[in-house]
């Protein structure tokens, strides 16, 4: 997925994360191999951010993803985000030193199998 968040100094960033998971009805959660990376700095002070999916093979799905990211440290939590990763993913990060990070959705719009799909958050 792509994902999009400001930095410090206001410039947005774009990147791919391999590690994106749906962590609950209304949350997904990823892990940053990287715990001094620059999307782990700029959560801490600028929360919200934006995934965007798109799946070109039929039946399509393209999806916008906006919400709040932030640093979840409980034990229970980074076991479960990395277990859940992709292998390729957890392989990157054998001794588990990077960091889990929740997003909590605002919203979701887009196709989903070829179908329009709308999530508001209340």
């Amino acid at each position: 997925m792509s994902f999009a968040y400001v930095d410090d100094s206001g410039t947005p960033n774009l990147s791919y994360r391999g590690s994106v998971l749906t962590y609950s009805d209304t949350q997904l959660a990823l892990w940053a191999r990287n715990p001094e990376g620059g999307l782990v700095k700029a959560i801490s002070s600028h929360p919200e951010v934006a995934l965007l999916y798109g799946d070109i093979n039929p039946p399509k799905s393209f999806l916008t993803f906006r919400g709040r990211g932030r640093i979840d440290s409980t034990e229970a939590v980074r076991r479960r985000v990395y277990d859940e990763s992709p292998e390729l993913e957890r392989n990157a990060d054998k001794d588990r030193k990077g960091i889990a990070i929740i997003i909590d959705l605002k919203s979701v719009h887009g196709l989903a199998a070829g179908e329009r799909l709308q999530m508001v958050a209340k």
